[in-house]
């Protein structure tokens, strides 16, 4: 699997049917701060990945 980060970061892993809300886990990303993009589609967090998926993750900018 082959997440892009927003920040330009490139991370290649070797997982193959895990929810994204436990990829995040994972990853210490907490949900609520990114939307992600699975082949150029927004998914949602109980939707299962696997190995040959390319995942965008990016970062919300909110303030008030």
């Amino acid at each position: 699997m082959e997440i892009k980060y927003s920040e330009g970061h490139i991370e290649n892993l070797d997982l193959n049917q895990i929810s994204l809300e436990e990829l995040l886990k994972n990853l210490g990303i907490d949900p609520l701060e990114v939307i992600v993009k699975r082949n150029d589609s927004i998914i949602l967090d109980h939707e299962t990945l696997g190995n040959n998926d390319i995942i965008q993750i990016i970062r919300v900018i909110h303030g008030g």
